[in-house]
C-alpha cells in the first residue's frame, strides 16, 4: 500500500486491538456498545496518552488532552477554535486536500510552503513568516499525505525555532 493511501496493511491490524481488550472496555460500560463517549474522548485513553507524553518529558495533564475521530475532525476543530476569517495559515504543498478545502471554508489566507523530501522548505517558511505572519502552521511530519515522506529531526527543530521566533502555532 502507498503511505498516502490512509490504509494500514492488514497484518498491522490483526493484533492491534485484541478481542480481550474490547471485551474489558465494554464490560466497564454499563450500556455496552450503546454507551456514550464524552466529547473530549474516553478518560482512560486520554490519561494513557498523557502518561505516554509525560514519559517523553512533556508536562501533560489528561484534562488537556482531546481525542478525535481522525485528522479531518481535528482540522475542523482547530479551524473553529483558533482561526478567524482573514488569518494567515501556512500549509505544506502538496498537502492533504481536505485541509485546503476546510481552510477555504474558514475564509483564511492560505500561505503555501513547499514540502521537500526531508520536511517543509525552511527558507520558504521563513520568508512566508516574514511576509504573512501566519497564525498557524499545518504540518504532517510522518507519512506526509500525499508524498509519504517524513521530516527529519533537524528540520522539525528548525520549525520549532521559527514558531518561537514568529509566534505561530503548529
Amino acid at each position: 500500500l502507498l503511505a498516502s493511501s490512509g490504509a494500514l496493511p492488514a497484518t498491522w491490524l490483526e493484533d492491534a486491538v485484541p478481542a480481550a481488550a474490547v471485551q474489558r472496555g465494554l464490560a466497564r460500560a454499563h450500556l455496552g456498545m450503546a454507551s456514550r463517549c464524552p466529547p473530549q474522548g474516553l478518560p482512560e485513553l486520554r490519561e494513557r496518552i498523557a502518561a505516554m507524553l509525560r514519559g517523553q518529558g512533556m508536562a501533560v495533564d489528561a484534562s488537556r488532552v482531546l481525542t478525535t475521530y481522525g485528522g479531518t475532525q481535528a482540522i475542523d476543530l482547530i479551524c473553529r477554535a483558533l482561526l478567524r476569517p482573514g488569518d494567515a495559515v501556512a500549509v505544506e504543498t502538496p498537502g492533504y486536500f481536505l485541509l485546503f478545502d476546510r481552510l477555504r471554508q474558514a475564509g483564511v489566507n492560505i500561505v503555501p510552503v513547499p514540502r521537500r523530501h526531508d520536511g517543509i522548505d525552511l527558507d520558504a517558511l521563513d520568508a512566508a513568516c516574514t511576509e504573512h505572519r501566519p497564525r498557524l502552521l499545518f504540518l504532517q511530519s510522518v507519512l506526509h499525505n500525499p508524498t509519504g515522506w517524513g521530516s527529519t529531526a533537524g528540520n522539525l527543530h528548525r520549525v520549532l525555532m521559527l514558531a518561537q521566533r514568529y509566534g505561530f502555532l503548529i
